[in-house]
């Protein structure tokens, strides 16, 4: 899942909220890989090496602000990517180097690119959803109603939204005695369904992260079968293959298995915004 707090959910200074953004991040990302590693222009090195040293200096960045004033990691930092840019420049035998281009590229889509790990996604079970569960009944109780709609239900709101359709406060006295008596059973909350338990505490995440485990796992499959039949097709037809193209397609689907499971709700998961403006519109209708 999208990682819950908003000033975490930026990417490059860009806002990554709205869905058609994060996409369009997803698909050049995957794009430019495909052409450093691929098509491999000139100056590519140069490119993914100078990228490579901005993404060290930042952290260089962050622990010179720490202790010094703004201007001292700026000029720092500043001198360092010149000096960077000037060794990457001059020597063109490094510069044409094709493994320091697979490398470097691998490295940034891995650790810094809009798929990278624990970048704006959460890892499984650190999405709202486990936050939720783990906070229990010290939800609002608009978050027990939204949590009971799906099946989980915690404190006395959550038990009542559940049971009832209705707030606590709202039910009758022998309806409030059973919501209590199903709390104190339940201190931590419950998954049901149909009116039974059915599910643990924690069932709910596990299950998520095995169906996004799933997807990954069905993309995976489908690229690889199809690199087997155009292997195949190519060894049949007793073409001659450069080991770049090899190793261009080994890192490929290296990559692809360590960054779907962040591109795949980066591409499929809506807004955070619409969520409460769905709260409201539901409140209203109640209302």
């Amino acid at each position: 899942m999208l990682v819950s707090d908003e000033k975490r959910l930026r990417w490059c200074g860009m806002d990554m909220r709205p869905r058609w953004r994060r996409r369009v991040a997803v698909a050049l990302t995957y794009a430019a890989f495909v052409v450093a590693v691929w098509v491999h222009p000139w100056r590519t090195a140069i490119v993914v090496q100078v990228l490579l040293y901005s993404q060290m200096l930042s952290g260089l960045w962050s622990a010179l602000e720490e202790a010094y004033s703004m201007w001292v990691p700026r000029v720092v930092t500043v001198i360092l990517l010149m000096v960077a840019v000037y060794f990457v420049w001059n020597p063109p035998a490094r510069s044409l180097s094709y493994t320091n281009v697979v490398v470097f590229a691998v490295y940034l889509m891995i650790g810094s690119s809009v798929v990278g790990w624990r970048k704006l996604v959460e890892p499984g079970g650190g999405g709202w959803l486990a936050q939720a569960v783990a906070e229990g009944e010290a939800q609002s109780w608009r978050m027990q109603r939204r949590l009971a709609r799906i099946g989980f239900a915690v404190g006395l709101d959550g038990f009542a939204w559940y049971e009832y359709g209705m707030r606590f406060k709202k039910l009758t006295e022998e309806q409030k005695l059973e919501i209590e008596q199903m709390r104190r059973m339940n201190p931590r909350g419950t998954w049901m369904r149909e009116r039974r338990m059915v599910l643990f505490d924690d069932e709910r995440m596990r299950q998520e992260d095995d169906r996004m485990r799933a997807r990954v796992l069905k993309t995976m499959t489908v690229l690889l079968i199809v690199s087997a039949l155009g292997w195949s097709w190519i060894q049949v037809d007793s073409r001659m293959v450069r080991s770049e193209i090899v190793v261009a397609w080994v890192w490929t689907m290296a990559v692809l298995s360590m960054t779907l499971r962040q591109a795949i709700p980066l591409w499929m998961e809506d807004d955070p915004r619409m969520l409460p403006r769905e709260l409201q519109v539901v409140e209203m209708q109640e209302a």
